[in-house]
């Protein structure tokens, strides 16, 4: 009967009476989610970095540059993050502490009634200790800090093995788009861009210093052609075979060359032979035929796949900003170019009303607008705006000499004038030995107040995807990269079909995760 009722009177204090617990150190343990939060953070971040940057330096820098990201995160998850959790709770422990001697004269206060009373207490307790077989099991608090001790160590476990399968995804997903990078992409891209755009290989004008329409038609005729065609030994048709003469008679007193003014007034006749020739121009190849220097595509491990182009897209008229005074008055008014300003419609020569159906297809091709699943093309992000796959497209030849008669005719009808906002050139060089493909853009954007602002993209290919001595392990690792992108999926529907769409979303666990 004692035994009972002793049970029975702790049990009614531990209902009635909930004792405080005592404080002693205090281990933040919302400081391992943040040090976890920065680790991974940290390793996003490098990873992204190392797609974005660490990729064009070819593929033994990526190798280095990899490996020491990887030994930095290994490093920062054994040893860094660790010491930094230590130190902080340690410093924090030693601030927020509490004494052992507190500690203990708050436990004398909670068992004993009386505190001074030390001998009864100690009969107390032996007594409880003789009987705790008997007791309640456990107070309600404890049983409540006991699940979340063990809901904090499962999650803790799952947060863990999330982690694992995420950098290891992580590392599949690295290995895949370094395979596809090789070190060929890089050198090819260099080359390209040296020669295309910075004009190493006729050391002329390079791309980047096109401000002015004189100096566009310049790059065409001094940089561009001749590295896509090669030098021809007569220019048949540019400003009517006096590209030599000129070329000899630019020059100043001191005896050197100056600056070439391609550009010119073109009176009716010259209009009339510009275009007869661009009607009658075959665009057949002839770059092994009267070619005095070879181009650089000339090469046969380079070839220029079919004919390059150039695109324009225009604003239309009267769409500027002005005050109701100023705006009637004015003939022409082209604003910035945006999706509402751009100019669709069909023109005829000159960009003169409407489309003739007298011209032939060939002459009516550059003055309508071509939408943009016809083109081929993909939008374009530039330095002051973004350009949609449609437009105007002035087709070139695949020689030199019918290319110029195509710029010849550009010049003489003035194809290129105050509406335009764009002009894109647009070829794709295919290498053989490497099996890469290089798509070039060169964008020269013409500003609202008629300077030409140019900016390039170079997009580098392999022909083809599983080429070299690790194909079985390439496909594997493909393999394993699907599947686990399927696994996840599944989970995540899985957990998204348990719940609704919102919770999901709104739950701090899963967004954790």
């Amino acid at each position: 009967m004692q035994i009972q009722e002793d049970a029975n009177l702790a049990s009614k204090q531990a209902k009635e009476t909930k004792p405080k617990r005592p404080k002693g150190y205090w281990f933040p343990y919302q400081f391992k989610y943040v040090a976890w939060a920065l680790v991974i953070i940290l390793y996003i971040l490098s990873n992204i970095l190392l797609a974005l940057y660490g990729l064009t330096f070819g593929l033994i820098k990526c190798y280095i540059w990899f490996t020491a990201v990887l030994f930095s995160i290994m490093m920062g998850l054994i040893i860094v993050q660790p010491i930094k959790i230590i130190v902080m709770s340690f410093f924090i422990t030693r601030v927020l502490r509490v004494t052992p001697q507190l500690i203990r004269k708050r436990a004398r206060h909670d068992i004993l009634e009386n505190p001074f009373e030390e001998k009864k207490a100690l009969v107390a307790f032996n007594v409880r200790l003789h009987n705790s077989p008997y007791y309640a099991p456990l107070p309600r608090y404890k049983l409540e800090t006991r699940a979340e001790n063990i809901k904090f160590h499962m999650e803790q476990r799952k947060l863990s093995i999330n982690l694992f399968f995420f950098l290891l995804f992580t590392l599949v997903l690295i290995y895949i788009v370094m395979i596809n990078a090789p070190w060929a992409n890089y050198y090819s891209t260099e080359v390209v861009r040296n020669m295309v755009v910075h004009g190493y290989y006729t050391q002329t004008i390079p791309f980047t210093e096109v401000n002015s329409y004189d100096q566009f038609i310049e790059y065409l005729n001094e940089t561009l052609f001749p590295v896509l065609y090669g030098t021809p030994e007569s220019l048949a048709g540019y400003r009517h075979d006096d590209y030599h003469r000129d070329k000899r008679e630019t020059r100043n007193s001191t005896g050197h060359p100056t600056r070439l003014n391609y550009t010119h007034a073109w009176d009716e006749e010259s209009m009339k032979e510009a275009r007869r020739r661009f009607l009658r121009h075959d665009d057949h190849v002839h770059q092994f035929v009267g070619v005095k220097d070879r181009s650089w595509t000339m090469d046969f491990a380079i070839k220029l796949i079919g004919k390059p182009r150039i695109r324009q897209l225009r604003v239309k008229n009267n769409t500027c900003a002005g005050t109701s005074y100023i705006v009637p008055r004015l003939n022409l008014c082209f604003s910035v170019f945006t999706m509402a300003t751009e100019e669709k419609g069909d023109f005829n020569l000159w960009w003169d009303g409407d489309a003739d159906k007298s011209l032939t297809p060939k002459e009516r091709k550059p003055w309508s607008y071509t939408d943009p699943w016809e083109s081929g093309a993909t939008f374009l992000v530039a330095k002051h705006s973004t350009y949609p796959a449609g437009g105007y497209i002035l087709d070139l030849a695949k020689n030199i000499n019918d290319s110029i008669i195509v710029l010849n005719y550009m010049d003489a009808f003035q194809w290129i004038n105050a509406g335009t906002r764009a002009i894109i050139i647009e070829f794709t060089l295919y290498c053989v030995n490497v099996n890469l493909f290089n798509i070039v853009h060169l964008i020269a954007e013409k500003t609202a107040s008629g300077f030409i602002v140019p900016s390039y993209q170079i997009e580098t290919h392999r022909f083809v995807f599983l080429a070299g001595e690790l194909e079985t392990f390439s496909i594997l690792m493909t393999f394993s990269f699907y599947m686990m992108l399927i696994c996840y999926l599944l989970r995540e529907c899985n957990r998204i079909k348990r719940t609704s769409f919102l919770s999901y979303i709104c739950r701090f666990g899963h967004r954790r995760n």
